[in-house]
């Protein structure tokens, strides 16, 4: 390997004000009406969602259906509350 990683071991000293914070709603998902969906996911996702399959240049992916409308997931409510209930939730 002649580059040098950019993956650093956690340190206390260099990590100490970094931290994981839990989202608060899924905001995050409210502008995607089109979600890759994974070989692991697929069990559960065929239950949940329509699965399409779209054409990128690297190739067929496979993916959810989260809306009709480019830009806007029908499962995010206008105060980014999940509305699928109980459903499965795509990573």
């Amino acid at each position: 390997m002649t580059q040098k990683s950019s993956l650093k071991p956690l340190s206390p000293n260099r990590h100490r004000n970094t931290y994981w914070q839990r989202a608060r709603g899924y905001f995050h998902a409210a502008e995607h009406h089109l979600v890759p969906v994974t070989s692991r996911e697929l069990p559960r996702a065929v239950g949940a969602f329509p699965l399409v399959i779209t054409y990128q240049k690297s190739g067929p992916i496979l993916q959810a259906l989260l809306g009709m409308d480019s830009g806007r997931s029908a499962f995010v409510d206008s105060r980014g509350r999940w509305r699928g209930g109980g459903m499965f939730l795509p990573t």
